[in-house]
């Protein structure tokens, strides 16, 4: 008997309806993710007399255990690992220096016309990070040109990988 009272596939369905209910956006991302399947390498006998094979890979469909170990696993990288890369970004973009007009001496000005010592005033301060979405070749909605990364308290993302954990003990299904 299970640990738990319910199936691995009760589960799924509790867990992305839950997730719908909340933020279809990433449950619509974690179904994708999920009905891709997964490959696997599968050998195929050609012919009777001769002892020839065939390998090729195919997509199957996950499990419904397979499912939910995927469906944590993208929540570890939605809820802990980006907002702990963002921070990290974050740190190191405040560490450099940004230049400015000051700093900035065209080559036509005498070096004694303009002041040589260089503008750190940005060093040490948090710097605005954004990816660009909408590039020349892409086609996308008008109002999705830039998206902002924003930092995320330590012990939040700390609260989520607890969360997390005690989520997967939930879906543990091993006799």
């Amino acid at each position: 008997m299970a640990v738990n009272e319910y199936t691995a596939q009760q589960a799924f369905e509790v867990l992305m309806n839950h997730l719908r209910k909340r933020d279809g956006q990433l449950a619509t991302h974690i179904q994708a993710v999920v009905d891709a399947g997964k490959d696997v390498d599968e050998t195929q006998q050609v012919g009777t007399r001769r002892k020839r094979s065939r390998s090729y890979r195919r997509t199957v469909p996950y499990s419904y255990q397979e499912a939910l170990e995927v469906a944590l696993d993208a929540f570890q990288a939605y809820f802990v690992e980006q907002p702990l890369f963002i921070d990290s970004c974050a740190k190191n973009m405040a560490a450099t220096e940004v230049g400015n007009a000051r700093s900035f001496r065209a080559r036509w000005q005498p070096a004694e016309e303009h002041n040589d010592e260089p503008a750190i005033e940005s060093m040490g301060k948090r710097k605005r990070i954004e990816i660009e979405l909408r590039t020349e070749t892409q086609i996308s909605e008008p109002n999705q040109e830039m998206f902002e990364l924003r930092e995320i308290d330590v012990s939040q993302i700390e609260k989520q990988r607890d969360n997390i954990a005690q989520l997967k003990n939930l879906v543990d299904f091993e006799v």
